[in-house]
């Protein structure tokens, strides 16, 4: 099944900012994936319907503590301050075509660490809609 991982405001950074980093944390795990950026109000829409209320996509890039639990992480691993960078634009469908097409690759110290794409994901990138999730505009 899906892991959802849940990312409190306070989760939240934008590109370009920086993630407060405790001393005694001296390794985080990276996870690069695309988020969609719902464009108007949505309930239980299938995911033929689901594409049309998305405005595009933004990278995500999330900074979490290393931990064993997969499928029930603990918040203090995944919901740190400013560990969810988000942006820095808005790529609209209309350019970017089937999202589960996108690449993305991470690139540290100029060494590519990770290459996949939206289409290896558990779950098509319509799906978010499906069932009874509720979605509104901020």
């Amino acid at each position: 099944a899906p892991v959802l991982y849940v990312k409190p405001r306070n989760t939240l950074s934008y590109s370009g900012q920086s993630m407060p980093m405790p001393e005694e944390i001296d390794v985080l795990l990276l996870r690069a994936t695309v988020g969609i950026v719902i464009s108007r109000p949505a309930s239980r829409v299938t995911p033929v319907e689901a594409l049309a209320h998305a405005a595009g996509v933004t990278l995500i890039a999330d900074l979490c503590l290393p931990h064993e639990g997969f499928y029930r992480p603990s918040m203090r691993f995944v919901a740190r301050d400013g560990s969810c960078f988000v942006g820095p634009r808005i790529a609209p469908l209309s350019i970017i075509g089937d999202p589960d097409a996108i690449s993305i690759a991470v690139e540290i110290d100029r060494e590519y660490r990770l290459t996949t794409t939206m289409g290896g994901m558990i779950r098509p990138t319509a799906d978010f809609g499906d069932g009874d999730q509720s979605f509104r505009r901020t």
